[in-house]
């Protein structure tokens, strides 16, 4: 009864689509008079377009519902068996990686049979309009359809449009124009970006994970009364850890994770070395499968650390923002290209640097926590001088300083080994060192992140270099831009191996990447940071995969705000970081989140969930307690006043110089 609708018109369309990278959907209508055997030769039609130009997203396989005034209102519709046998066939046709959709309005509300016969999809559900075509089916309420979902095991999960495969490849699949708005409206694995929740943004946590701050390992007066909690736990066990995933959670009864899940949770929780594609799982987590990750980062922080949750007393100095490497993520660095970006130029001499330092140390701080653009006039005798001058001055303070770039541009300055360079620093009086820099250790990221830096292999041999003469240094990634979960847990193998090879990396630090004034996100190449459940798993997926070569994991209350940081400290975090009293690098990317937190305020967030807190020195171990003391009573810092430096170069002769001192890697 539709002798206009000719199938060869479509197909050449649909061909056409293809030419053009022209994300498509299709599909089929079944029960109208065809026979099974003419399905299967639609599928196969499409199937052969497909694999010529791989731009079919989806296949519809759309039951027909008879109305009233039309030719078929009398007509059989088909049975659930057929539209089983037929969604199963398109699975079997195009294989795992299609996507294959049945509306749910029409489908019987059978859903644990539609997804086991290959359904992954239930297409467009809106919760404002009826389906026009099928108005006596009604969309399902979306919190029914999230929980008919969860009850075949699976999570809801929104996804745009466009399907996530051809979002992630916008280069190839989307129109330029519409590039950036896709990457600002996906997360990591291509979906839909749901929260509002950015780094760095003052707001609240998203409501779905509010009962991460609902977990208490005890209560906030038993923790300020000094109680030991630790003492109380009992010892874990797989049987007892097995036992809280039933209910983990307040109001949590019947959530346990999917069975992929839990078989690597109890494998990890068995001591065995979890592989790149389990922790790449793990990332992928949503839903129950999230919450027990969660739990299960948590019961191991508890084992490993207790309750104590210490941080740090120190300062930033970052002495100059002046850079000619051109990382893309970068909103501090000033080089040429950059001077409209926030803030101006400027370049710290060493009695400004010591007077902070000297600061610092009146209000109770045991660290300086010293980095900076690669200035092109620097060499490695300007950081030995930064270090001497410090410790001249403060022979108590620790001096934290220099990022693996610095080092790496030090030594190749002054024409010497990594190891001779490090050695001299020691010997000037460098304590640690930050294992910045890192970003994401896969060079496939750092291709378009920060192509003129260091590569892995180079942080990599700065850091063991390091280690070797006898340095602790932290560990980072900075992550939620154009990475996703293979480079994630490309970069915790990374870690691991090489804290197996050294032991040299004191912690762990996530830095969830701060979008607003990066120039990446400006071009509209990157996302707008990590979502809020990815920022959360980078903490508990770090615990459970570096386990047991690094056992402290820092939260940055900079990029994830206080009530970001409870989630991560009941998501496997133990540490919160420095007070940092002057914090610049996150400030410039555009973070609300202050330059201070004083040790008040850092105890204020940790008792609040029950937990005790505790000042530390960079290494882990007892500060002075006359520095804990004064740290209480820290006066007021003097307003800093920094003199811009309008021209980096002022002949050709000194430009000629500078460009000299500047060793690209």
């Amino acid at each position: 009864g539709s002798p206009d609708k000719r199938p060869a018109p479509r197909l050449e369309t649909m061909r056409h689509a293809g030419q053009l990278g022209v994300p498509f959907t299709s599909g089929i209508l079944i029960g109208i008079g065809e026979t099974r055997a003419e399905r299967i030769d639609s599928f196969l039609a499409l199937r052969d377009l497909h694999e010529e130009f791989g731009h079919i997203q989806e296949i519809i396989v759309q039951n027909f519902r008879a109305k009233e005034d039309t030719k078929m209102k009398d007509a059989p519709e088909p049975s659930l068996d057929d539209l089983l046998w037929t969604i199963a066939v398109a699975r079997l046709v195009f294989g795992p990686e299609m996507n294959i959709q049945a509306p749910p309005n029409l489908s019987y509300e059978l859903y644990p049979r539609l997804v086991a016969a290959g359904l992954n999809d239930w297409g467009g559900v809106s919760p404002v309009t009826p389906d026009h075509v099928n108005p006596e089916a009604p969309w399902p309420h979306l919190e029914d359809l999230r929980q008919n979902t969860a009850a075949c095991g699976k999570a809801l999960t929104q996804r745009l449009a466009v399907y996530p495969a051809y979002a992630l490849d916008g280069d190839r699949w989307l129109d330029e124009q519409m590039r950036a708005p896709v990457l600002r409206a996906i997360d990591s694995e291509g979906f839909a970006r749901e929260e509002a929740w950015s780094p760095g943004i003052a707001m609240d946590v998203p409501k779905a994970y509010e009962r991460l701050l609902e977990r208490h390992d005890a209560s906030p007066a038993e923790s300020a009364t000094g109680v030991d909690t630790h003492e109380m736990l009992l010892p874990l066990s797989r049987e007892v850890r097995s036992q809280e995933r039933q209910n983990p959670y307040p109001g949590g009864e019947g959530k346990t994770p999917s069975g992929p899940i839990a078989a690597i949770l109890d494998r990890q929780a068995a001591g065995e070395t979890l592989a790149e594609a389990d922790i790449t799982r793990l990332f992928r987590a949503r839903g129950d499968d999230f919450f027990a990750i969660c739990e299960a980062a948590d019961a191991l922080r508890r084992k490993v650390n207790g309750d104590t949750v210490t941080y740090v007393v120190n300062r930033n100095i970052n002495y100059t923002n002046i850079c000619y490497f051109k990382c893309q993520f970068c909103a501090f660095s000033k080089g040429k290209l950059t001077e409209n970006l926030r803030g101006q130029p400027y370049d710290l001499g060493l009695d400004e640097i010591v007077r902070r330092s000297r600061e610092a140390w009146e209000r109770g701080g045991t660290e300086v926590c010293m980095q900076g653009g690669i200035h092109p006039e620097y060499t490695g005798e300007t950081y030995l001088a930064i270090c001497k001058a410090v410790k001249d001055a403060l022979p108590e303070m620790h001096v934290h300083a220099f990022s693996p770039l610095e080092v790496y541009q030090g030594a190749q300055t002054l024409g010497i080994g990594l190891h001779e360079f490090l050695t001299r620093l020691k010997a000037a009086g460098l304590g640690t060192l930050p294992g910045t820099a890192a970003e994401v250790l896969d060079d496939t990221v750092r291709a378009t992140l920060c192509p003129d830096k260091l590569n892995t292999a180079q942080w990599f041999e700065v850091m063991d270099a390091a280690h070797a003469v006898g340095f602790r240094t932290t560990s980072t990634i900075m992550y939620g831009h154009i990475d996703g979960p293979e480079n994630w847990a490309r970069h915790l193998v990374g870690l691991r191996d090489a804290q197996a090879r050294t032991g040299g990396f004191t912690e762990f630090v996530p830095l969830p990447f701060v979008h607003m004034e990066a120039p990446i996100y400006l071009k509209g190449r990157a996302r707008k940071g990590p979502t809020f459940r990815e920022a959360v798993l980078m903490h508990a997926v770090a615990r459970l995969a570096l386990h047991p070569h690094i056992t402290n994991i820092q939260v940055s209350w900079v990029k994830m705000g206080p009530e970001g940081v409870k989630a991560c400290l009941n998501a496997g975090c133990n540490d919160l970081g420095g007070t940092l009293m002057n914090e610049s690098i996150t400030r410039a990317a555009g973070t609300e989140h202050g330059q201070e937190l004083p040790p008040a305020e850092m105890e204020r967030i940790i008792t609040s969930i029950g937990r005790t807190p505790k000042q530390r020195s960079t290494t882990y171990g007892e500060p002075p307690a006359a520095q804990v003391a004064r740290s209480y009573e820290a006066p007021e810092m003097e307003p800093i006043v920094l003199t811009p430096v309008k021209k980096y170069a002022r002949t050709a002769r000194e430009q000629a110089k500078a460009e000299a001192n500047l060793v690209r890697v």
